[in-house]
């Protein structure tokens, strides 16, 4: 896993906030649309932390753990996780099939992003301690 994998997916889940937001066959509820922006604003925000800590990113690879870094990284996941998972349980309203498509592939990409993250740190500790 390297930055630019790391990249790829949080822009994946950006994308597909813009096409949910943007649909004009399938408009989402005000309360879906606020979901769907937070949802957004949590890959933005994970896309700067990336391209700002590349060279710590790199470190890591390295064995050098840095657990700011890890706040820094995990913590724009964690709505890019929630709200996907609250919108499919229909709490805000009924989706279409489209919708619901979406959301389960932000999910699933979320998910594997923060998979990839956590072993990015496991595999920090492990080296640092050989």
């Amino acid at each position: 896993m390297n930055d630019d994998d790391l990249l790829a997916s949080a822009h994946d889940v950006l994308r597909r906030c813009e096409l949910l937001l943007q649909s004009p066959d399938e408009p989402l509820t005000p309360d879906q649309a606020a979901d769907v922006e937070a949802i957004a604003a949590g890959a933005r925000l994970f896309i700067e932390r990336v391209t700002a800590c590349a060279s710590k990113i790199s470190s890591l690879r390295n064995g050098q753990v840095s657990y700011n870094i890890s706040h820094e990284l995990r913590g724009p996941i964690n709505p890019m996780l929630g709200y996907p998972r609250l919108l499919l349980t229909g709490y805000n309203g009924s989706l279409t099939d489209t919708q619901r498509a979406h959301l389960q592939s932000i999910y699933e990409t979320s998910s594997r992003l923060l998979d990839d993250v956590n072993a990015l740190f496991a595999n920090a500790r492990t080296n640092s301690h050989s």
